[in-house]
């Protein structure tokens, strides 16, 4: 049975965050090329099993979940096969951000199949499940769209802007904006609304 009374999570700020984003892609991509090649980093580096999932989505509304031993992550199968190849490249580093940040949660998980995870996430108070989801995002957008790679690309993008004959590109603009996201999430193989998220967090943009 699911345990009762899950921990809460720890109070990390987006700067530990970052911090814990970029200790694990020094060991586990050190080459620090763009798009992160977050599969290898899962299934090789960390041996981590990516274990597919007929029909997962519809069960229980996730495209994927990690076991209670952090050691493989299920999938929906139709993001596995690249359907949705950055829906299952976020997924994937999602889990691995639970596995490394929340263990202290894990060990009080019990479940096997995706109706018992979805009975475990039930027990998880709301503004508590909130936390981990938060920090398990900004955790995988920094590990997938690490900062210096981002600022370089948003300079890149700003660049073209200029040269396609728009003088002073206003990121303060929706469109600009998304039309910036839109191109700098096809080089990390995101989706932009990762990196309007990113932007935001690194100062790129204040609304979106």
């Amino acid at each position: 049975m699911p345990n009762s009374n899950p921990p809460p999570p720890n109070i990390l700020s987006y700067d530990d965050l970052r911090e814990a984003a970029a200790a694990f892609s020094r060991r586990h991509w050190p080459q620090g090329t763009i798009p992160v090649d977050i599969e290898h980093m899962v299934d090789v580096g960390l041996g981590v099993d990516i274990v597919p999932v007929d029909g997962l989505y519809q069960a229980v509304d996730v495209g994927g979940f990690l076991s209670s031993d952090g050691s493989a992550i299920f999938v929906d199968r139709a993001a596995y096969e690249h359907v949705k190849l950055y829906h299952y490249r976020f997924t994937l580093a999602h889990e691995i951000a639970h596995r490394e940040l929340h263990g202290h949660l894990l060990a009080e998980a019990v479940y096997e199949t995706p109706q018992d995870w979805y009975a475990f996430q039930d027990t998880i108070p709301e503004e508590d499940r909130r936390w981990y989801e938060w920090q398990a995002n900004s955790f995988a957008g920094l590990v997938l769209v690490p900062p210096d790679a981002l600022s370089s690309k948003v300079g890149e993008a700003v660049g073209l802007l200029r040269g396609s004959g728009v003088a002073d590109p206003d990121l303060g603009e929706e469109a600009t904006r998304s039309y910036l996201a839109e191109w700098v999430g096809r080089r990390f193989e995101v989706s932009a609304d990762v990196i309007l998220r990113r932007g935001k967090y690194d100062g790129h943009w204040s609304e979106f």
